[in-house]
């Protein structure tokens, strides 16, 4: 056991990467999947086998055996869903052809209110086929001449001066009856694709490396470079900020003190912080095979994941006193971590492989010293929030959030807001790169942090395209969202830890860097498989851990 344990270790061990090039055509396939998924469910019902075979199948193939062939199997995809579309070209719904008809009588009549305002400031009578939204203002009606009107004092009738409720039809007096908010934060088919297709991703990937199969320009890099799992390990983080921005959405708003906030988090972080720990006492007790350089001896990434919330927290009041936007504040924060790991001993110190086993420090030295990086993608990933979450982008920068939006669908402004930001983050990779900035994952250096921002920032923006392409009116219909994925992004934490027990109990059982690639898509699919099912068993709970 001894000796494979050091031969998988050596084999997972000193990876030098691939290009970037490389890691956008394979995690592209996720987004030509789901654009054939996205023609069919806009015209058929799909049953949840094919489904599954669309939205798994190339994932699982485009990191394995045909992962010299993503160009192609991208290329295949998309010319499938072009066959669809022009096999059965799509009909409008009923529902569609309602909206349309009330867009439609909706421009005629503000087209109309529009020349009558210009023509005369007077009430004018109504034409007849152009009914006259009312008005929010009081409604106050002439008085006629040989009906004058009561003194103030005693009404004349108690259903225009003293209406029984607020919301009665007949009152008149006071400001107007609050209206409902919507909720701000409404769902979103494509962020639910762009998360859940994140997820299966990296569930299929921790495995998969274990296999030869797996290519190793795939694995994670030993100390420069770029890989398909480095991204997916900056993904996770930039995801979970997001989520995280739901609270700077809400109307009602009121900071906590410091203090209750910093407890209120902890409490929220313990369960995945308690995962940690028990990771830690399982892999030292069964002397599970580890790559010590990627986070330390006892540090691992779900530390990382409980530890980043509760760093945020701390930092907002920084972010509030100088009244900047998150994005920017983690651009600041990374730049920092960059000088001091540039201009000090500490990236020779994280690099090299000797440690000092009395201090734990130095012993977990590489988890601590990228945290910082991470904690800046984390926060980035929240300021993207605030423009994604709410049906309004510029919802969270309005100084009257209350105010209803006259548009609810603004996934073409949004869509002009990610393609701005991924050019932005993406140019700034390119000067960065210019200057001899390599990207380091073990360090999660400024390189690291703009490459992980601009590839979500794009990858958004791409998940969002055949939204907008095969659901231009509905931005969060049933059928846009594959079920399996709703299933995914409901207990996302979940699944990743039931992906990781699963991957230890298969290390457990068999020796995967001598398993036949076909041996290791049969035990894949299986794998895939089981996650799958506890994420569809457990789509009606939402586990919260």
């Amino acid at each position: 056991m001894t000796s494979y344990k050091s031969a998988k270790e050596a084999f997972v061990s000193d990876g030098a990467g691939s290009s970037v090039w490389l890691v956008n055509s394979i995690s592209l396939v996720a987004v030509s999947s789901f654009a054939l998924y996205a023609s069919l469910a806009s015209r058929f019902p799909v049953h949840p086998a094919l489904e599954t075979a669309i939205l798994v199948a190339p994932l699982l193939l485009s990191i394995t055996s045909l992962a010299g062939w993503s160009g192609t199997l991208n290329l295949l995809l998309l010319a499938a869903t072009a066959g669809v579309c022009w096999r059965w070209p799509k009909e409008k719904s009923p529902q569609e052809k309602e909206e349309e008809e009330r867009r439609r009588r909706k421009r005629k009549a503000q087209k109309w209110r529009d020349s009558d305002d210009e023509e005369s400031e007077e009430d004018e009578p109504t034409p007849r086929g152009y009914p006259r939204p009312p008005s929010p203002l009081p409604v106050s009606r002439p008085s006629s001449p040989q009906r004058p009107s009561p003194p103030s004092h005693q009404p004349s009738s108690p259903s225009l001066l003293v209406p029984t409720s607020p919301d009665s039809p007949n009152h008149r007096l006071g400001p107007p009856p609050p209206q409902r908010t919507p909720p701000p934060t409404p769902t979103k088919s494509f962020l639910t694709t762009y998360r859940a297709s994140m997820m299966l991703v990296t569930c299929l990937a921790i495995l998969a490396v274990d296999f030869p199969a797996f290519p190793r320009a795939l694995g994670k890099t030993e100390s420069w470079g770029t890989s398909l799992m480095d991204m997916g390990v900056g993904s996770f983080v930039f995801s979970m900020g997001l989520v995280s921005a739901r609270p700077f959405l809400r109307v009602d708003l009121q900071r906590k003190p410091l203090r209750s906030e910093l407890i209120n988090k902890a409490k929220k972080c313990a369960p995945v912080l308690a995962l940690g720990l028990i990771r830690v006492w399982a892999v030292k007790g069964v002397e599970y095979p580890e790559h010590v350089t990627e986070y330390g001896v006892h540090w691992n990434f779900f530390f990382t994941l409980g530890l980043l919330p509760i760093a945020a927290v701390l930092i907002a009041p920084v972010q509030k006193m100088l009244n900047i936007q998150f994005s920017l504040l983690g651009l600041v924060l990374s730049c920092m971590h960059q000088m001091i790991l540039s201009s000090t001993t500490l990236q020779p110190w994280a690099l090299t492989n000797s440690r000092d086993s009395s201090s734990l420090i130095s012993e977990n030295k590489e988890g601590l010293v990228s945290f910082p990086g991470y904690l800046s993608i984390f926060l980035i990933g929240l300021d993207a929030g605030l423009y994604i979450l709410p049906a309004d982008p510029y919802l969270a920068f309005r100084s009257n959030r209350r105010r209803p939006s006259k548009k609810t669908d603004k996934r073409d402004k949004l869509a002009m807001i990610l393609l701005s930001y991924a050019i932005l983050w993406w140019t700034a990779l390119g000067v960065v790169y210019l200057a001899q900035g390599e990207v380091s994952r073990r360090l999660a250096n400024l390189p690291y942090v703009l490459w992980t921002t601009a590839f979500n920032m794009t990858f958004l923006l791409l998940f969002l395209l055949p939204d907008l392409s095969f659901f231009p009116n509905s931005p969060s219909s049933p059928v846009a969202t594959p079920r399996i994925f709703q299933a995914i992004n409901a207990n996302a934490l979940p699944v990743f830890l039931i992906a990781n027990l699963l991957t230890g109990l298969v290390n457990m059982s068999m020796q995967t860097m001598y398993a036949s690639d076909g041996s290791a898509l049969v035990v894949l699919g299986l794998y895939a498989a089981a996650v799958l099912g506890a994420a569809w068993a457990l789509r009606k709970r939402r586990l919260k851990l």
